[in-house]
Parts: C-alpha cells; structure tokens; sequence
C-alpha cells in the first residue's frame, strides 16, 4: 500500500514538473546580425535553435538544432524526433520546405543536427521551425526498495521563428512607385512653369481642347494657303499665255506682206 502511495506520489510531481517547464514554458529569443538563437524548455529537454537570421526568396539558409537534458543524471530516450522547416507562399499559405526525421536516440550528451535550407522562389515573411518529440524518461527514486519509473512524454510540440525572408518584390515595388512619384513631380514642375497651372485632369483636358482647337484652325489655314497658291498658279499662268499673245501679234503685224 506505502508503494502504491509513493509511486502515485511520483506521477503527480511528474505531471507538476511537466506543467510548470513543459506546457508553460517561455520561448527564449536572441538575435544577432547574422543568426537567430531560439530556445525552450521541455520536460528534462532543453531545445536551442540557430538559423541565419534574415535571407531573400531563392537563397540558402543553415538551421542548426541543439538538445540536451536538463539533469546529467536522469535517462532519456528519444523514440522519435521530427523536424520540419515551413515557410509562406506569397507571405500567407504555409508549406513545408525541408522534413527529417530522427528515431531512437539516446540522449546521453548533446544531440545536435544541422539542415541546410533552400528557400523558394515566391516565399517570404517568417519562416518556422516545428519540433515534434516522442521520448522517455526515467526516474530513480531511492528508497527500500529503489523505485524506478520510466515515464513516456508523447508527441511534444515546439515551434519557433527563425528566419525573416524578405519580400524582394514589395520592395522593387516600393522603388518603382518611389521612381514614378519623383517623374510625377517633375512633370508638375516642368507643367506649372510651362502653363503656369497644375497637373491636373481637368488641366489636361482644357490643354487637349486647346491643342485641337489650333489644329482646326490651321488646316484651315493650310486649305487658303493652298486656295492662294494655286490662284498665284493660275496667275502666273494667265500672265505667260497674255505675254505670248502679245508677241505673236506683234510679230504678226511685222511680218504683214507689204503692197506695191
């Protein structure tokens, strides 16, 4: 009966331990110039992970994951370890980039993995690291007898940002309406001292009322240059037959036969 009572002692600090590190725990967060430190506390597990901290869409980025137990002298078995690299498409659906898969592992030291990342095209904001962990653990507890429980902690979840992806496109963005807002000022500029008004629709339209308005009047005035032109043409032509005329009646009256 005093066993019974000591073992169900055991599973209640045991699930105390697991709600106050495991459930509750704080992500911790540091950054640098280049990598992002994440780390979190599990059940008799401490996770670290470092990922290059910022990156573009189509380059490659080092993931690095670090585990450890929290007491040397507990036992820990990993059954199964999962870890999947996600990103967002066009900023907004998550999709996996990179998954691996580990399985009994025991954790004796230090357990660490590094995955090189290739970011997709078409992919940007935070990218997520997502831990999955299966494992045991085994406590000793002394006594008369010496009781040992080996408690299983199932499909424990971790999830961290680590890498910022930057929107290329919201950027080349950004600098081709920067780009256009500066040719829209000059034009504004170059407008009010050539008009002296604003760039304004209504501005426009009074100048393109005005421009067809002297097109019409030159056509006009093209068709009388023209209606001048072929007048001089009939002048100058009116003026050759009449000099003609002239000569040939001179000649005539010179050339007359005289009488005898």
């Amino acid at each position: 009966m005093r066993k019974i009572k000591l073992i169900s002692l055991v599973w209640c600090i045991s699930l105390s331990i697991f709600l106050l590190t495991g459930s509750s725990a704080q992500e911790v967060k540091a950054q640098s110039s280049a990598i992002t430190t994440s780390s979190l506390y599990l059940p008799e597990i401490y996770i670290q992970v470092n990922a290059t901290a910022e990156t573009l869409p189509g380059q490659n980025i080092t993931v690095s994951l670090s585990l450890s137990k929290t007491d040397p002298k507990k036992t820990v078995e990993i059954e199964h370890l999962n870890i999947s690299i996600y990103g967002f498409l066009y900023g907004k659906e998550k999709i996996l980039i990179v998954n691996m898969t580990d399985t009994n592992v025991s954790l004796s030291g230090e357990y660490n993995r590094t995955l090189p990342v290739e970011i997709p095209e078409n992919v940007w904001g935070v990218a997520q690291c997502e831990i999955a962990l299966t494992y045991n653990v085994t406590y000793e507890y002394p006594g008369t007898p010496t009781i040992i429980i080996k408690m299983p902690y199932e499909d424990l979840k971790a999830s961290f940002d680590i890498t910022y992806v930057e929107n290329v496109y919201l950027i080349n963005l950004e600098k081709e309406l920067a780009s256009l807002n500066d040719t829209v000022t000059s034009l504004n500029n170059t407008f009010l001292e050539s008009f002296n008004m604003t760039l304004s629709q209504e501005n426009i339209e009074k100048l393109n009322q005005t421009y067809w308005e002297y097109v019409q009047k030159y056509n006009e005035l093209q068709g009388s240059s023209n209606e001048l032109t072929n007048l001089r043409n009939v002048s100058v032509i009116l003026g050759i037959t009449t000099i003609i005329l002239l000569a040939s009646t001179v000649y005539l009256l010179l050339r007359k036969p005289r009488e005898y």
